[in-house]
Order: C-alpha cells, then structure tokens, then sequence
C-alpha cells in the first residue's frame, strides 16, 4: 500500500492498502476525502474514518500507485492492462482529460503494463504532481503537471493525457527514478534494460548537468557516476 501527508492543509492525510489472499485482490482506502481521494463518489468527501473499498471493476489488481501527498491521486493497474485513476487533478495527472478532480475510480489507460510512478510529489503540499505509466508498446507515457519539463515531452505544457515521453524508440524503460525540492521541481532519471541512463526536468541549478543551467525538456542521455 501507500500513503501521503501533508503539513499544510490541517494536516492531511490518507492511506491505501492493497489486501491479496492470493485468489482475490481487494483495495481500500481511508483518511481525509475532500479532493477524492477515497474514491467513494461527489457525495462522499468527508474524511473516511474506516477503510471503505472504491469500485474498480471485478478482476485482480496488478499493481497500486500515487502521486501527491495530503491531496493526492490514486492509481490501480488491473491485469487486464486497464488503469484506474481518481483523487486530485489540478495539474491533469490523473490522465482522464481534464483539470477537475475525480471522486470515483474511472479508467483513463488501456494497455498498461507498468505502473512507474510512486508517491512522486512535486511540491511540500501535494498539489503539484506526474504521474508516469509504461504501456504495452514499450514506451513511457506520463501525464500532470511540466512547468519545468518534467513529463520529458520537448515543452513545458502540462499535460491532462498520458503523453509519450521522449525516449529513443530502443530505450525499455526498467526503472524510474526522481528526486525533488520543497518547489515544484523535479528530475527524473530512467534506466533502460540494457544499462542506459537519461535523465530530464529542472536543471537550473546544474542537477542534471554542469554544462548548462537550462531545464532539460526531453530526456537526455547521461553517464552517472558509480565509484565505488
């Protein structure tokens, strides 16, 4: 399962478990409510004192995932590849389309097989959020919030869809990792299955690389160093 908490916001907070018997799946959530986070509809956004379990279709569940902290947004990852999304969306991270929050489980990705994004907070109070999928096709889709390049799609436009990452055609994304500050900065690293390293997002104080201090919109390839 997974959580977020906020300082700000008279502290909010929330929790989702993942509950396998190893025949059936079952997802729960409870905590605070207000953007939807628990997934129970428009007429349920008080806090949820007890685990309620939003619908997200019959089906066993692959895999969990957020984004944000107090208001966040929520991921589920059925086997059948189809990805269920609800909770904050102010940014468009939830990939359904619009900015509006999402008070019940809807599915906005078909054919997801990955799910790469965990608890990638952008910003102290969990407003400001990406979320990134790996689809069938092989490649890196991301959605939410870009104002520094952080969905890695060659602008700073955010994005309400999962949008293709620019990564080379050859590049398999196994891993997915990111670091932030306390502002809504953010780089991300991929590693490839073949040991490859690109990295994109808020550059301005040389995170990325020291030859310049622009943002690096799309991803660009970089050697890491390893010693030991």
């Amino acid at each position: 399962g997974f959580g977020g908490y906020s300082s700000a916001d008279y502290g909010n907070g929330w929790v989702g478990m993942l509950l396998d018997n190893g025949t059936t799946t079952i997802y729960k959530v409870c905590g605070v409510n207000t953007n939807g986070e628990c997934g129970n509809g428009a007429n349920f956004t008080s806090p949820q004192l007890t685990p309620v379990t939003p619908n997200v279709g019959s089906g066993r569940i692959a895999d969990v995932a957020a984004v944000g902290d107090g208001q966040g947004a929520s991921y589920v990852l059925k086997e059948d590849g189809s990805l269920y999304t609800w909770g904050y969306n102010g940014y468009g991270q939830l990939g359904n389309g619009t900015t509006t929050n999402n008070y019940t489980p809807t599915v906005n990705a078909t054919s997801v097989n990955t799910l790469l994004t965990n608890s990638c907070v952008c910003y102290v109070q969990g407003y400001v959020a990406v979320g990134f999928i790996k689809k069938s096709d092989g490649y890196m889709y991301g959605a939410g919030y870009n104002a520094y390049g952080q969905l890695g799609v060659g602008d700073t436009t955010n994005r309400s869809v999962f949008t293709r990452t620019v990564l080379p055609s050859d590049f398999n994304v196994s891993s997915l990792g990111w670091m932030a500050t306390t502002y809504p900065t953010m780089v991300f690293l991929a590693q490839s299955t073949d040991g490859r390293f690109y990295a994109w997002g808020y550059n301005v104080q040389n995170a990325i690389s020291t030859e310049t201090t622009i943002n690096l919109l799309t991803p660009t390839q970089i050697s890491p160093f390893l010693g030991g």
